[in-house]
């Protein structure tokens, strides 16, 4: 009895022990099944390379892709189908930002086997390929761009990314869109784009019609000249005429002429009188250009030539002798009060470099005071020497001068200490 106890309880041990093993083989058996199952079970992938122009995004949301250009790297990574390695990948390509229009464009080629009737526009494309095989999105949105100037003005045209920069009519092979900046020159205003979209300075690469021909497309930028009024002041106590070369300006008195770019001036003193010099916008007695960026004003003086006196001969007399008068001593007639005329006031500048140029035409030499007034107020004064004749007086005006309508009160003292005034409005630039 004991020892069926024993070998009970020693089978009983063993056959424990086998059922143990044989449950542990049994598990590892299972999962190595498993494990070798879900490595036969994992999707095997094709893989599409794919490359674009810069700014071109592509697409494939159920597979994870979004490639934005220029990238290192864009593969699209599908699963192969259960028919084999001809594996349908479906992408959507356009441009990312941009000038946000419609983009035309073609694909080039698919190494391997392709499908490329669905993939000729931007938007969804779905084609075959096999594993290994590349998506070029690149040479089919080459275009040209013919850039050409109207209007009476002038400036230039340059393109982002950096390539095109004309003042005339030029072209640009690119890919893709060209961002387009029309700057004006100092003389004109640039008014806009002519034959571009949405009136925008963003040409676009334009469709090849279904084939690898290369797309055109032209844009017009508009300038307009500008004109600005220039003030011709005739002085002095001669005669003569301002021109210019081109005719605009002929003025044998004080004028104003709208006039653009660059003018060059001359003088030219009549019969009698002498050409004295250039005051306002030009100095001196030579030549007189004024640029015409902003209104301007020049003054031109003439004076009359003085007349020598013909030499006469003396005619002998016979003295008739004389017999003295008395007389009667008259009053002392009071000397004359100086005369001052102002002959122009202009003031020139802006800013700090405002300048007030008067000129004076005076009787008799002595001082002048010179006071530019609103509204009863002095706003700047200075005290100047004058001589008999034509005077030019300049002074400052303070920045706290705003803009507006001045009186300009000049006051002459002689040496006889006789005083004299005149006055004139003028009006002031900011």
């Amino acid at each position: 009895m004991r020892m069926r106890s024993r070998t009970t309880r020693r089978g009983g041990r063993l056959v424990a022990l086998a059922a143990a093993v044989t449950f542990a083989g049994i598990g590892a058996s299972l999962a190595l099944a498993a494990s070798q199952g879900a490595k036969l079970n994992q999707p095997l992938y094709d893989h599409v390379t794919i490359t674009a122009a810069a700014g071109l995004e592509v697409v494939d949301k159920a597979n994870g892709l979004d490639c934005t250009f220029p990238v290192s790297s864009c593969v699209d990574a599908v699963p192969v189908a259960p028919t084999g390695h001809n594996t349908t990948f479906t992408v959507t390509w356009g441009w990312k930002g941009g000038c946000g229009r419609e983009i035309c464009g073609l694909v080039n080629t698919i190494i391997g086997h392709a499908d490329l009737a669905t993939c000729s526009q931007p938007g969804t494309c779905t084609f075959n390929a096999k594993d290994g095989a590349n998506l070029d999105l690149t040479d089919y949105l080459r275009s040209t761009v013919a850039v050409a100037f109207a209007g009476s003005g002038g400036g230039t045209v340059t393109s982002k990314p950096a390539g095109l920069a004309c003042s005339s009519s030029c072209g640009k092979t690119a890919l893709g869109l060209y961002e387009l900046d029309a700057a004006p020159d100092k003389y004109s205003e640039f008014t806009g784009w002519s034959n571009a979209s949405n009136g925008l300075g963003c040409v676009q690469a334009a469709c090849g019609g279904g084939s690898q021909d290369n797309a055109a497309y032209s844009v017009t930028a508009v300038f307009s000249l500008n004109s600005f009024p220039l003030s011709v002041g005739i002085s002095g106590s001669g005669a003569g005429t301002v021109t210019d070369a081109s005719g605009r300006v002929a003025c044998a008195s004080s004028c104003t002429v709208s006039v653009s770019r660059r003018v060059s001036l001359t003088a030219s003193a009549s019969k009698g009188s002498s050409f004295g010099g250039w005051g306002g916008a030009c100095s001196g007695s030579g030549s007189c250009s004024v640029d015409m960026t902003r209104a301007q004003a020049v003054t031109a003086r003439f004076d009359k030539k003085s007349s020598s006196p013909t030499p006469t001969t003396p005619v002998p007399t016979t003295p008739t002798p004389t017999v003295p008068v008395p007389t009667t001593p008259s009053p002392t007639a009071p000397a004359p009060k100086p005369v001052v005329h102002v002959v122009y006031a202009v003031v020139t500048g802006s800013g700090v470099h405002r300048k007030l140029q008067v000129s004076v035409r005076s009787s008799e030499a002595g001082s002048a005071q010179v006071r530019l007034l609103r509204l009863g107020f002095e706003r700047a004064e200075r005290v100047f020497r004058v001589r008999a004749g034509h005077n030019l007086l300049v002074l400052g005006v303070p920045v706290s001068v705003k803009k507006g309508l001045y009186s300009l009160r000049l006051t002459e003292r002689d040496a006889a200490g006789h005083t004299t005034t005149a006055t004139a409005t003028i009006p002031v630039p900011s």
